[in-house]
C-alpha cells in the first residue's frame, strides 16, 4: 500500500513538471481550425526535417474527425518544404483514382473509389462480404460520414497542389494498402492495356485476366497468380510494347490485384485474432512491397509522407509492450511497415504521432465502445494538463520531460492501451484533448 501511494505521489510530480515544462515549448493551436493554421507555427522543426526522406504521420484513431486537421496542417507545411509524394493507408487502385482527381479536379475519379462505397466493381456472381470477425466492420462502416471526411480531404489536398508557385511540381497521392473492396484493378490494368490491344501477348494477358462466371475467391486468386506469372514471363515483349514505366505500373497493378483479393480470401471468413493475424502478415506484406515499389521509382531528393495508423508508423515494436495483443499489424510474423521503413532507411524518417485524451469515435464494431475515455497514468492523461491542442517535440534532455523517454500508457483505438517511450518511436507529437466522430 505505501509503495503504491509512493508511487502515485511521485507520478503526480513528475506529471506536474512535465506539464509545466510542455507548456513552455509546445506550439499551441486551436482544435476547430488546425487544418488552416499558420504553417509557420511548424518552422521550429525545419532543422529537424532537413535531411529526411520519410514522414510518418501516424493517427491513433481512424474514426475521429480531427486527423484531418493533423493532417492537413502539416501537409500544407512540408509541402511548402519541397514534400511532393503523400501515401495513405488506402488500396493502391483507390490511390490511383484519388491522385487522378489531384491532376485534373474531375470528382468522377473520386465517384469510382471503392472505399468511399463505389460498389461498381464488386462481382455480381459471388458474395464477398466478411462472416468472421470483420462482420461489424462491413455492416456498421460509417460510409456517409468516412466519405464525406475523405472527400472533403482530397478537395483539400487539390488546394493545396494547385496552389503551388509557378513551375513546381505537383501533390502526387499513392495509397500503400490491400484494397479492402477489391475489383478496381481490373479497370486500371484494362485503361493501361488499351493503347495496344491486338498485340499477341497483350491480348493473351487479358484473356486471362478475363473473370471466369462463377468462380471462387481461391479459383480467382490462383487465376490472377498465374496472369501475374505471365506477365513476368513476357517482361521483355510487354516492356517493347508499353514502355518501361507503363510496365513497370502493370506489374504492381497486376500484384496489387492479385494480392487485395488474397486478402479477403484470408481475412473475411477469420473466426478470431488467430486467424486474422495469417491475413494482417499478409497484408503488411503488400505494403512493404508497395513502398518499395514506390521509393525505387522516385528521385534522390524526392520525399515522401505517409498516413496511416501509428501502430503501423512505429519505429520500432518491439519496443512497445503491448503491442501484439489482437490482431496488429504485421500479425504477429511481419515487423510493421514503419518498422521496415525505418531500417530500410535508418537516419531518413521523421515521426509525428497524433494523440487524444477522451471524447467520441465512429468505429463500427457492435463490441467495442465508442466512448473514449481518459486513462489515469498514460501519456495521454499527462498531455491533457497541458493544453487543448498542440505540437511539441519529443527529442528534448530536459529532465522534466521525462515522461517522453520511459514507457508510458499509450492509449489509442476504442481505449487500447500499449506501453511506449515516446522519443523512442516519434519526434513530435500532436495532440488534441478532446475528439469527435467523423462527421457527414
Amino acid at each position: 500500500m505505501r509503495q503504491r501511494l509512493k508511487e502515485a505521489l511521485f507520478g503526480k510530480r513528475d506529471t506536474r513538471r512535465f506539464a509545466a515544462w510542455a507548456r513552455e515549448q509546445a506550439v499551441f493551436l486551436d482544435p476547430e481550425t488546425a487544418a488552416a493554421g499558420d504553417i509557420e507555427k511548424l518552422s521550429f522543426l525545419d532543422e529537424a526535417i532537413q535531411n529526411k526522406r520519410v514522414v510518418f504521420l501516424g493517427e491513433p484513431n481512424h474514426f475521429i474527425h480531427e486527423k484531418y486537421g493533423f493532417r492537413l496542417l502539416f501537409l500544407r507545411y512540408l509541402f511548402s518544404r519541397g514534400w511532393r509524394h503523400v501515401g495513405e493507408e488506402m488500396g493502391w487502385s483507390d490511390g490511383g483514382r484519388v491522385d487522378r482527381y489531384l491532376a485534373d479536379g474531375l470528382e468522377d475519379h473520386l465517384d469510382r473509389v471503392a472505399i468511399y462505397g463505389f460498389h461498381g466493381a464488386r462481382r455480381a456472381d459471388r458474395d464477398d462480404r466478411p462472416t468472421g470477425i470483420l462482420r461489424d466492420s462491413f455492416e456498421n462502416y460509417p460510409e456517409a460520414a468516412f466519405r464525406a471526411e475523405q472527400v472533403g480531404f482530397a478537395r483539400a489536398l487539390r488546394a493545396l497542389s494547385e496552389g503551388r508557385p509557378a513551375g513546381a511540381d505537383r501533390l502526387r497521392f499513392f495509397g500503400f494498402d490491400v484494397d479492402a473492396l477489391p475489383g478496381g484493378g481490373y479497370e486500371d490494368v484494362e485503361e493501361l492495356l488499351e493503347p495496344v490491344r491486338g498485340d499477341p501477348a497483350v491480348e493473351e494477358l487479358r484473356a486471362r485476366l478475363s473473370r471466369a462466371s462463377g468462380e471462387t475467391l481461391e479459383q480467382e486468386v490462383e487465376r490472377l497468380t498465374r496472369a501475374v506469372s505471365f506477365a513476368e514471363a513476357q517482361r521483355r515483349r510487354l516492356e517493347a510494347v508499353l514502355g518501361p514505366e507503363r510496365f513497370r505500373r502493370l506489374a504492381q497493378d497486376l500484384g496489387c490485384l492479385r494480392d487485395s483479393f488474397d486478402w479477403i480470401r484470408l481475412a473475411h471468413p477469420a473466426p478470431d485474432f488467430d486467424a486474422l493475424n495469417v491475413a494482417m502478415a499478409a497484408r503488411e506484406g503488400v505494403m512493404h512491397r508497395t513502398l518499395l515499389h514506390v521509393l525505387s521509382g522516385l528521385g534522390p531528393k524526392e520525399r515522401v509522407v505517409l498516413m496511416s495508423h501509428s501502430l503501423h508508423l512505429t519505429r520500432d515494436s518491439r519496443r512497445i509492450q503491448g503491442f501484439l495483443q489482437g490482431a496488429m499489424p504485421g500479425g504477429k510474423r511481419l515487423p510493421p511497415v514503419g518498422d521496415f521503413i525505418h531500417r530500410l532507411l535508418p537516419g531518413e524518417v521523421f515521426s509525428v504521432w497524433m494523440l487524444y485524451d477522451r471524447g467520441r469515435d465512429a468505429q463500427p464494431y457492435r463490441w467495442l465502445s465508442q466512448e473514449l475515455t481518459s486513462v489515469p497514468g498514460s501519456l495521454n492523461a499527462a498531455l491533457a494538463e497541458v493544453g487543448p491542442a498542440f505540437v511539441l517535440a519529443t527529442g528534448s534532455p530536459d529532465p522534466r520531460a521525462g515522461l517522453l523517454r520511459r514507457p508510458m500508457k499509450m492509449v489509442h483505438t476504442s481505449n487500447a492501451v500499449c506501453l511506449a517511450a515516446m522519443a523512442e518511436q516519434t519526434d513530435a507529437l500532436y495532440f488534441v484533448r478532446e475528439v469527435s466522430p467523423l462527421r457527414t
